[in-house]
């Protein structure tokens, strides 16, 4: 396989397969592993741009479309920090939805959840 069939490969468990980021980086790692420690070739198509692609993806897990996505501002090297906008269903949303409802919930006296029976004692949470 030359460099056009394996970005074809990696493009296609992101895209048509939809897996979970991890499953891409042991795809890519398991290919860089092959050709430079089994095969000993060499993938100059790694260097640059789609090297550093790469690396994040293997090294920080970032999916495909995040890593295609990610500005300048979003690194912030002080910190050793990424900043994945919108990721993943937009968690920070979600989760303000979630404490919305939450309050809704307590409001109404709901809003808590019995936990199991421990030492012969009902426990229950109330946020």
């Amino acid at each position: 396989m030359g460099a056009p069939e394996i970005n074809g490969f990696l493009s296609a468990l992101a895209v048509d397969g939809r897996v979970a980021a991890s499953t891409q980086n042991q795809a890519l790692s398991a290919l860089l592993f092959l050709y430079r420690d089994v095969l000993d070739i060499s993938l100059p198509w790694l260097d640059g741009t789609p090297r550093l692609m790469a690396c994040l993806l293997y090294g920080a897990g970032l999916r495909v479309l995040k890593c295609f996505r990610l500005r300048v501002q979003d690194v912030d090297f002080t910190t050793n920090q990424i900043v994945v906008r919108g990721g993943k269903g937009d968690l920070a949303r979600h989760l303000e939805n979630m404490r919305a409802q939450h309050q809704q919930d307590l409001a109404l006296g709901a809003g808590w959840v019995e936990l199991p029976l421990l030492r012969h004692r009902t426990w229950r949470f109330r946020g």
